[in-house]
């Protein structure tokens, strides 16, 4: 397919400046808040894992490391919470 200045290669639609989003780097608030939406998804089934060793630390009695552990997740629930609060 032959393209001219300012289409993009993969769709033909023009940009404007004659710049394609995958040639400059930049991502559409579409693109931004999908990526934001998996990575947060992300953390909570990293949380939710972490929750599931740490009530499995308690039934094989160490509950040492399962205490250090919790609060090491409290900690990182706290700080999440934090930056959520401060928007983007």
């Amino acid at each position: 397919m032959r393209r001219h200045h300012g289409q993009s290669i993969a769709t033909g639609e023009q940009i404007e400046g004659g710049r394609t989003p995958v040639a400059t780097g930049e991502k559409s608030v579409r693109d931004r808040e999908r990526e934001a939406a998996q990575y947060r998804e992300a953390a909570e089934l990293t949380l939710d894992q972490l929750q599931w060793a740490i009530n499995y630390l308690y039934r094989i009695r160490k509950p040492t490391l399962a205490a250090w552990l919790g609060r090491n997740r409290e900690h990182i629930l706290a700080e999440l919470r934090s930056i959520a609060q401060q928007g983007p």
